[in-house]
């Protein structure tokens, strides 16, 4: 979430909402293009690591279900 105005309440609300994370535009001495370039990078190595965790998931359900099949 990028906004211009922020607030606590507004923050949180954006991060119960699903926000991966919550941005000022206008904070002194940040370049907001980098911040945001860094907020990406690290929004994407989240989805990735969620993406590989449910696939192990996957996995394990599916050899435990092929185990219980053949009665292992």
């Amino acid at each position: 979430m990028l906004t211009a105005y922020g607030n606590v309440a507004n923050a949180v609300e954006c991060m119960r909402r699903g926000a991966f994370d919550y941005v000022e535009k206008n904070i002194p001495g940040v370049d907001v293009y980098e911040l945001l370039v860094l907020k990406i990078e690290q929004a994407l190595e989240r989805r990735r690591s969620a993406v590989n965790t449910l696939r192990r998931m996957e996995e394990i359900t599916r050899r435990l279900t092929s185990s219980l099949r053949r009665g292992d």
